[in-house]
């Protein structure tokens, strides 16, 4: 039996932010564009600073802590995700989703799945699917007409 505290590397914690709606419906579209690209500008420092490319699992220093930084800006990025969402900016939410993906690549690869990055990737697999014009459904054959 697993227990959720902050050393545990199979189940390590994930919160994710929730945003005030009442300030987020209050905001001006171009503020909260400036805030999702400020999100992403600052993941995208912090991946450089701590060398969380998508192609390095545990370079320099301790696994967990590299995995668990990976989680945290997954949270940061949950929230430019949901904000690209609330205002309907295909090109910023497709962008957070992918520099998500880049972050839990490492993991998917080397088969080291933990709930968290779980709930993270089924919470972009379902902002993918809203996303107008990203996920085109295949059409069947029997269906296609000459």
């Amino acid at each position: 039996p697993h227990t959720s505290s902050k050393t545990d590397i199979y189940m390590p914690t994930c919160n994710y932010p929730r945003l005030n709606m009442k300030h987020v419906n209050g905001a001006s579209i171009t503020l909260i564009r400036h805030l999702i690209e400020s999100i992403l500008v600052s993941v995208d420092i912090a991946i450089r600073e701590g060398a969380l490319f998508c192609n390095v699992t545990c370079d320099q220093g301790p696994f967990k802590t590299k995995q668990l930084a990976r989680l945290g800006l997954c949270e940061k990025l949950l929230v430019a995700i949901e904000l690209s969402g609330r205002i309907n900016d295909t090109q910023l939410g497709t962008q957070a989703i992918i520099q998500t993906y880049g972050l839990l690549a490492p993991l998917i690869h080397h088969n080291i799945m933990c709930y968290p990055a779980l709930k993270v990737l089924l919470y972009c697999h379902a902002a993918l699917t809203e996303l107008p014009g990203v996920v085109k459904q295949k059409k069947h054959a029997g269906n296609i007409h000459t």
